[in-house]
């Protein structure tokens, strides 16, 4: 025999619910839903808010917080008959070159987006308004300078002549 859920799994149950059937779930229906009364709806959706299991998106408007389990080792060995063995945990995918190729298309995205996270922000870039600011101040009235790239793609303001 299996023990009743208890009120803040079954909150948070309903809520998960509600998000997969993409409705909004608030507090007045989830109270609906589980017929505890709202004071135990609001003590527990602001103990799963505490603990990081449900986001607050609005007044009211709550999602599950989406939880994804520990990375894995991942490793890809190039055979010297060009296939691939691509190795997730302890899964094995072996594949040939032109499913290596269309799966390196895939993967460009989330590769450039990696690598504008580690880009961002410049290096040389101001830190707070007060910097930003000063500049900006300054070249008002006057004409407005140019930008080129160097070959390392990093901006150089030069006036106009």
């Amino acid at each position: 025999m299996t023990a009743a859920p208890t009120s803040t799994q079954r909150v948070y149950d309903a809520v998960c619910e509600l998000h997969a059937l993409e409705q909004v779930a608030t507090r007045e229906i989830v109270a609906e839903l589980t017929g505890l009364k709202m004071s135990i709806i609001d003590d527990r959706m602001r103990a799963l808010v505490n603990d990081g299991r449900l986001k607050r998106v609005l007044r009211g408007v709550f999602v599950p917080v989406e939880i994804h389990p520990p990375a894995r080792c991942i490793s890809k060995t190039v055979l010297s008959d060009g296939s691939v063995k691509l190795e997730i945990g302890d899964e094995v995918l072996t594949l040939t070159p032109r499913e290596d190729r269309a799966l390196a298309l895939l993967q460009v995205g989330a590769a450039m987006q990696g690598w504008a996270l580690l880009a961002w922000p410049p290096h040389d870039a101001p830190q707070d308004h007060e910097e930003a600011g000063g500049p900006v101040k300054e070249a008002a009235g006057k004409a407005a300078p140019t930008l080129k790239r160097n070959a390392a793609g990093i901006e150089k303001a030069t006036p106009k002549a």
